[in-house]
């Protein structure tokens, strides 16, 4: 399912962007495809159209760079706690030689 969506939202969302230049166009671009659907269905349709391109676009992408981001801050925080203990270490030998 998720290759499908990856693979045909691009295609979709320029469909609806040609749609978009006919509804300015015409200011109904269903009716002038035939389509005769309300204006309430019109205006649902096209927010879970753009609910979906912005997950599809934006949001998805941008979990992804935070979860990407939070593993190499992790792993940033262990090397940095690896550093101070030995940091202490050589600071108690240094102790010990005087």
């Amino acid at each position: 399912m998720k290759k499908a969506i990856d693979e045909y939202a691009m295609p979709f969302m320029m469909f609806l962007f040609s749609l978009a230049i006919i509804a300015v166009v015409t200011n109904d671009p269903l009716t002038s495809l035939g389509i005769d659907i309300p204006l309430q269905m019109q205006w649902i349709g096209s927010l879970f159209t753009v609910l979906f391109g912005s997950w599809q676009f934006y949001l998805r992408p941008m979990k992804e760079q935070v979860n990407r981001m939070d593993r190499e801050l992790g792993e940033l925080k262990s090397k940095v706690d690896t550093i101070i203990v030995d940091l202490q270490m050589v600071k108690e030998r240094l102790m010990q030689l005087t």
